[in-house]
């Protein structure tokens, strides 16, 4: 899968494909595609939220943490679901753990290139807000 294969399935399945025109070409500029195997943590709650991502190929699980029970698994995830983006925006630690259940690919952007969006066209930020809202009625 190249990045314009994964940009391809970004923009059409998901959070990103009900995103304008606009706002998909400012975030495809500004992406990079990553890879990883079956069973390697992508963050660990508590982590800091440098990037958010954006699953192509694979699956995820997202774990919390229990007081009493440890690690609970939470979701799955698929092509499509993005994830990240709270830490992120907020600036602040990550709050659950992802790991990967199968070999994955994966699109992401640094904070940096974020604030760079939403300079480009403030209402940009509009658009993050939608995937905060999106995710958090999971």
């Amino acid at each position: 899968m190249t990045l314009q294969d994964a940009l391809q399935l970004a923009c059409s399945k998901g959070w990103l494909s009900k995103q304008s025109t606009e706002f998909q070409t400012a975030i495809s500029s500004r992406v990079r595609l990553k890879t990883c195997e079956k069973g390697k943590l992508i963050y660990h709650v508590e982590d800091s939220g440098a990037e958010m991502f954006g699953l192509v190929a694979g699956s995820l699980a997202v774990t919390i943490s229990h007081p009493t029970m440890g690690a609970v698994a939470a979701h799955i995830m698929h092509p499509g679901d993005w994830f990240g983006e709270v830490a992120l925006l907020s600036r602040g630690s990550r709050l659950v753990t992802v790991h990967s259940r199968a070999a994955c690919r994966f699109i992401s952007i640094a904070k940096s290139s974020v604030d760079e969006v939403v300079k480009l066209d403030p209402r940009f930020a509009y658009g993050f807000f939608d995937l905060m809202r999106t995710n958090h009625e999971l």
